[in-house]
């Protein structure tokens, strides 16, 4: 079975390389953590940073949902994130039954 996929609408400046470099495979990324956290714990600032489009103007509007999981990622030495809706239940328990994996990252519209 291969590595479990993390999924990307789009190429977002937290990313600490390009898409092409992201889902390189010589360039793993590895999923450290699953936190769950309820949306007034996460500021204004860090959701702007977070969910910010590398190449076009605005952000990714996150679901109005009440509790997130805030995954914590390790690409090439870098830390990032990226932030997902907690439901429905099961995603928590598939991102928890990746941790200290190598994942691949998916980014839609670009081909590796």
């Amino acid at each position: 079975m291969g590595l479990a996929t993390i999924k990307f609408a789009a190429e977002y400046c937290k990313m600490p390389f390009s898409a092409m470099d992201m889902m390189d495979p010589d360039r793993p990324t590895t999923l450290l953590a699953v936190l769950k956290v309820d949306r007034s714990q996460l500021s204004k600032e860090f959701i702007e940073w977070d969910t910010k489009f590398r190449w076009k103007p605005g952000n990714f509007e996150l679901s109005h949902g009440k509790e997130f999981l805030v995954l914590l990622l390790l690409t090439g030495g870098y830390l990032w994130t990226t932030i997902r809706p907690a439901w429905p239940p099961q995603k928590e328990e598939w991102y928890r039954s990746h941790v200290g994996e190598e994942v691949n990252i998916q980014i839609q519209g670009v081909k590796a």
